[in-house]
């Protein structure tokens, strides 16, 4: 969750601005866009990952009662 996000073009002129991202702050602490997207590009990886058995969830691995 976000304390704060700051946009490069005012969201009430076109709604479509509120994708335009500058900056979040988590936490009083700013995520900048290059920073950002590296943490987006890791999150994509580890989801393109298969998953172990071990990992998966119970409904996948199947319900031990």
């Amino acid at each position: 969750m976000a304390d704060l996000v700051l946009l490069d073009a005012d969201p009430l002129r076109d709604i479509k601005n509120t994708t335009k991202i500058n900056t979040v702050f988590v936490r009083g602490e700013p995520i900048n866009p290059a920073r950002r997207h590296r943490m987006l590009t890791e999150i994509e990886a580890r989801a393109q990952q298969p998953k172990s058995p071990a990992t998966a969830p119970a409904a996948v691995r199947g319900c031990p009662c």
